[in-house]
Order: C-alpha cells, then sequence, then structure tokens
C-alpha cells in the first residue's frame, strides 16, 4: 500500500470536486486487466476519486458558502493509498441501461475530518461517499455513481480479490 499526494479539481461552476489520480499511480494486475478484456469492460482513460458529487454540490450551492467550501478543500491534505482490492459493481439506470464496472478501493485519510469540516460549514448531514477509483466500465462510459457505504454494498456483484 502507498501513499500517494493528489490534487483536487474544483468545478466551480456545477461545484463538484473530484481528485485526479495519475493513470501510472494503479497498477493495474494482469489478471484484472485480462478479466475485464474476457468480459469486455472498457478501461477508463482517466481515473479519479469523486470527493463531491454533483448532489451535494448542489447541498453547497444552496448553502450559500462557497468560498467557506473552496478554503476547506484548498487547505486539505489530499493523499490517497491504493488498497489493491477490486470490486464489480452492476446498476440499472433511469434509462434501462444495466451498467457495470470495475472499481480499486482507495482510502483518502483526511476524507472523513473533510466531510466533518464540510457538515458544520453547511449545517448539514452528509453520507461520506466510498472512496474508489473506476478501472474500467462495460454498458456505459461513466461508473455507477456512489453515494453511500450503503451503495457499494446493493451494486456490488463479487469482491474480486486483491492483488498488486
Amino acid at each position: 500500500m502507498s501513499s500517494i499526494p493528489v490534487f483536487p479539481s474544483h468545478n466551480s461552476e456545477g461545484g463538484s470536486m473530484l481528485l485526479d489520480v495519475p493513470l501510472n499511480l494503479i497498477d493495474t494486475p494482469e489478471w484484472l486487466r485480462d478479466l475485464a478484456k474476457h468480459e469486455g469492460y472498457k478501461a477508463k482513460d482517466e481515473y479519479h476519486v469523486t470527493i463531491i458529487g454533483l448532489h451535494l454540490a448542489q447541498i453547497i450551492k444552496n448553502a450559500n458558502k462557497d468560498n467557506l467550501v473552496k478554503s476547506l478543500i484548498e487547505n486539505t491534505d489530499w493523499t490517497i493509498e491504493v488498497l489493491n482490492q477490486y470490486v464489480e459493481l452492476a446498476k440499472d439506470d433511469d434509462a434501462g441501461i444495466h451498467r457495470q464496472s470495475i472499481i480499486c478501493i482507495v482510502e483518502v485519510p483526511q476524507m472523513s475530518d473533510f466531510f466533518q469540516e464540510l457538515e458544520g460549514i453547511i449545517g448539514t448531514k452528509i453520507k461520506i461517499p466510498p472512496a474508489h477509483v473506476t478501472l474500467y466500465t462495460k454498458n456505459y462510459d461513466r461508473g455507477i455513481g456512489l453515494y453511500s457505504g450503503n451503495d457499494l454494498l446493493r451494486f456490488r456483484v463479487r469482491d474480486l480479490g486483491e492483488g498488486s
């Protein structure tokens, strides 16, 4: 397990915030690449960890605290630890598309503190999204969208194991 400093990209218009992860920082094992290819998955051409998704961004926008949130983002030490745990997910979306993805679980050590401070700023309880990077998708170019630990459990098809 390695700690990697990453940098946030904050979309001031939509309010979302991602941690950009360089492609070479997650060394996908050969067995996982083979499985993904065999099962028809498409490798993502960019990696990120979503910290603030569109739904939470709207809540922040409605709280009218954009400057405080921006300062919190800038003053947080954003580091990820790649855990090399891989999970296959599936979800039928509102359009009836059966979306599938393979993710790598990561840890963001400052995530809990960040969300605790964010809750204080906006005055709303927040479900912390499971930290992960989508590596592969099938039937849709974007990932599944995990907004809570319950989503991870609900959309989990199978654990694919660990590897380095």
